[in-house]
């Protein structure tokens, strides 16, 4: 009976804790709608004019272990413009900076193209690349929409490249000179259209399993001549290690938060010439880490948030965001014992959305300027994007869920609830009716081979 009343107890209080705050917070959220979707993971993201929400479902072949992926495009009502067939590959879009045009990269692709660019509305195919004895990974748009940039590497490592497309892929822009055993793990055009940063990993020597890695920043100019490097720092191939830089949205700074050998965190910030102006060290004594995340958001308001967390062994998991003015002053700073999965600015830059994640329990916490939590709630994913009009799509799961932000709720807003299959007969298939007949034949084989051997010993 004891056990009885202390467990309502502590269902009150996780309720009252999950919910309470929502009531009588600074700013609401209300459920929109959903999008079911027949997947293992999934990933939502607004256009920039917040009219268009691509998603991404994934899903794994318990066969061949391979990854699949399926592209679809939704009004911000929940009405499904298009989807994709099913692509063999993990597909990450890239919505064109126009909003009618969207990318997708697709990694470790099995189809007869790496990147394919895709009419936002029709969803049309209007260009593909296929990379003929080399492989591409990642991708940018330029500020104008006018260029798609990637790097490309032989199969064999030895070297990589920078290339521009046209939008529709049919005619090479500009190309950089080999950078001979360098791997490019992040690149991105700064907001002014004037240069390019690309942060890569040397390879120093291949003899050993262990490999000596230079994490290096490039900064090119718009046709791709190089303006200046840095070199952070020397690691091991199997070392926890993390780069993470990010343009701020007038394009005269580049933060570059890193995760390196002396198990520590820190976040630098360049001006354009590549001088640092201001750099701090955040975390420090991380041993015995299994594992760590960056996320990174620059606001509108010139505001930089950074979210580290990492887990230790036992179970020890812990979440900070801190928040910096472009002076590099810490405006705020609060730990969880949490995950932070990602961090978002609302247009307006006012509000940081926040998602985090204990095991498969997701939380996302929206905070004021003063880092105030003015509103938490429970959602269904670990993934939040914020629209132009701040609708919020929480994605990572089987669904996408919407929800409309508001600071003071003022009108009602038209529910929906939609859905769009993966590939179904397979799914269905393999997850379901497959692993039944599996089962059957060998349990099946299994009796007579038993039967046999009774029969042979009788």
């Amino acid at each position: 009976m004891i056990k009885q009343v202390l467990a309502t107890a502590m269902l009150v209080l996780i309720f009252m804790t999950a919910y309470l705050p929502a009531a009588i917070a600074e700013v609401e959220i209300v459920k929109v709608g959903s999008i079911n979707l027949n997947s293992d993971y999934s990933l939502a993201l607004w256009s920039g004019d917040g009219e268009l929400l691509a998603i991404i479902a994934y899903w794994e072949s318990p066969l061949t272990k391979q990854f699949y992926s399926k592209i679809g495009v939704t009004l911000k009502n929940g009405t499904i413009l298009w989807t994709t067939d099913k692509l063999k590959g993990f597909a990450k879009v890239l919505w064109n900076p126009n909003n009618r045009v969207l990318a997708a990269v697709l990694k470790d692709s099995l189809e007869d193209f790496d990147i394919v660019v895709y009419d936002a509305l029709s969803g049309k195919v209007l260009g593909k690349y296929e990379g003929k004895g080399v492989e591409v990974d990642i991708a940018c748009w330029n500020p104008d929409g006018s260029q798609l940039t990637f790097p490309i590497y032989n199969l064999s490592g030895k070297f990589m490249k920078i290339t521009a497309y046209s939008v529709n892929l049919s005619g090479k822009l500009w190309e950089t000179e080999k950078i001979e055993r360098t791997i490019v793990s992040w690149i991105e055009w700064s907001p002014t259209g004037k240069r390019i940063a690309v942060s890569a990993l040397k390879i120093l020597d291949e003899t050993s399993y262990n490999s000596t890695l230079k994490h290096i920043i490039y900064v090119l100019d718009s046709n791709g001549e190089l303006l200046w490097k840095r070199e952070l720092f020397k690691t091991k191939a199997n070392t926890l290690q993390i780069v993470l830089p990010k343009w701020s949205l007038d394009g005269e700074y580049l933060a570059i938060a890193s995760l390196h050998t002396s198990n520590t965190v820190e976040l630098k910030v360049y001006d354009v010439e590549g001088n640092v102006i201001w750099n701090k060290t955040l975390v420090k004594n991380m041993e015995n880490v299994t594992y760590a995340s960056l996320t990174m958001e620059w606001g509108s308001n010139e505001k930089l948030a950074l979210a580290i967390s990492y887990v230790k062994e036992e179970a020890f998991l812990k979440g900070n965001i801190f928040v910096f003015n472009i002076q590099g002053e810490l405006l705020w700073h609060r730990t969880f014992n949490y995950v932070v999965n990602n961090v978002r600015w609302d247009y307006t830059g006012n509000f940081l959305a926040a998602t985090l994640q204990l095991n498969k329990n997701f939380l996302l916490k929206i905070f004021n300027m003063n880092g105030d939590t003015v509103l938490e709630t429970i959602i269904q994913g670990p993934y939040v994007d914020i629209s132009k009009q701040n609708i919020l799509a929480i994605s990572g799961t089987d669904n996408v869920v919407i929800y409309k932000l508001f600071k003071n709720k003022s009108w009602t807003i038209k529910t929906f609830k939609t859905s769009f299959t993966t590939d179904s007969e397979e799914t269905f298939w393999q997850r379901s009716v497959l692993p039944i007949v599996l089962a059957i034949i060998i349990g099946s084989l299994f009796y007579l081979k038993r039967k046999k051997a009774t029969q042979l010993i009788g």
